[in-house]
């Protein structure tokens, strides 16, 4: 491997996701790490990208809220019909009974 000579270099000692470019010039090969000033992403990107996320997030989770009250409210429903129903039989079988005795007492009369 052939010694490396930094010419020149910027200020940040660590830079993150650079893009290594090999320039071939007369007699050697330069190698370049290039870093945008304000990085691959424009801050305004990020900021789109985070509202966006978030109104995402929102909106799934009020319709997961309105999926959850929907079954409570199914469940209010299916207790309140058979409430219903179990009356409805209660008030049927007493009017059976009531014209049963009813026939009974013309029947014997």
């Amino acid at each position: 491997m052939e010694n490396m000579v930094t010419i020149m270099s910027c200020g940040h000692s660590s830079l993150n996701h650079t893009l290594s470019v090999a320039c071939e010039v007369p007699n050697d090969t330069w190698y370049f790490e290039i870093v945008p000033f304000q990085g691959w992403i424009p801050m305004s990107y990020k900021i789109f990208g985070s509202i966006v996320s978030v109104l995402v997030a929102i909106l799934l989770s009020m319709g997961y809220w309105q999926i959850i009250l929907r079954r409570e409210k199914e469940a209010v429903y299916a207790k309140q019909i058979e409430k219903v129903a179990t009356e409805a039989q209660h008030a049927n079988q007493a009017k059976t009974r009531f014209l049963f005795i009813c026939l009974m007492i013309f029947v014997h009369q």
